[in-house]
């Protein structure tokens, strides 16, 4: 197994190493209970909420940090999570619960794909570790990692769970301001602490699957 890989190696290439398919399933396993774990404990424990909408969401930080570094296996933990741990187990019924979750993975989702796509052009690390290493790559991955994204999933959420005209952008508020924070706040300093390791041991995806 290399240890040695640099920022070229990771890609949206769709499938780069078929034979590491199997550990993938196994960690996306693992991935996904820890996934629904850290969702339920979010919708259940934390406050304040309106709407059934929580301001702040740990397991956001998760969904992303599991999709940069392990892509769809890391998405596909992120929805399971959200479904089940955010949704049925809490009492959602599973329609709504399997909207909000496709909402919730836009966060990691968009992203994911343009970290991977224009990342090495830009000078930014696939895994995000350099994220904080110059101003342009904190403004980039403020805008396009941690303020974008959430609003998109706020009013994707939000329009499934309030119709009221008038509540319907306190939610999205709601949704918007919490994600971007914890994002903000949490994805920068963890991937600077765990791209080497993953550089190293060669965890990280180097693809969408493998």
């Amino acid at each position: 197994m290399s240890t040695q890989t640099t920022n070229l190696d990771y890609a949206l290439k769709w499938n780069p190493r078929p034979s590491y398919i199997p550990r993938y399933i196994l960690l996306c396993v693992v991935l996904s209970l820890v996934s629904i774990v850290l969702s339920y404990w979010g919708v259940t424990n934390l406050t304040p909420k309106f709407k059934g909408v929580g301001a702040l969401y740990p397991a956001s930080v998760f969904y992303a940090l599991f999709t940069y570094w392990f892509g769809g296996w890391g998405l596909i933990a992120s929805f399971i999570g959200a479904f089940i741990g955010a949704g049925v187990l809490p009492g959602v019924q599973w329609e709504t619960a399997l909207l909000v979750a496709v909402a919730d993975i836009w966060e990691p989702l968009v992203p994911f794909l343009l970290i991977r796509f224009f990342g090495p052009r830009l000078g930014i690390s696939p895994l995000g570790d350099n994220i904080l290493g110059s101003v342009s790559n904190t403004v980039i991955f403020i805008v396009f990692g941690a303020i974008l994204p959430p609003l998109v999933s706020g009013i994707w959420g939000a329009w499934f769970l309030v119709r009221a005209r008038g509540e319907f952008w306190v939610a999205v508020r709601t949704w918007w301001i919490g994600a971007s924070i914890l994002l903000a706040i949490f994805v920068p300093p963890v991937c600077r602490l765990m791209a080497g390791i993953l550089r190293k041991k060669d965890l990280a995806c180097h693809g969408i699957w493998s």
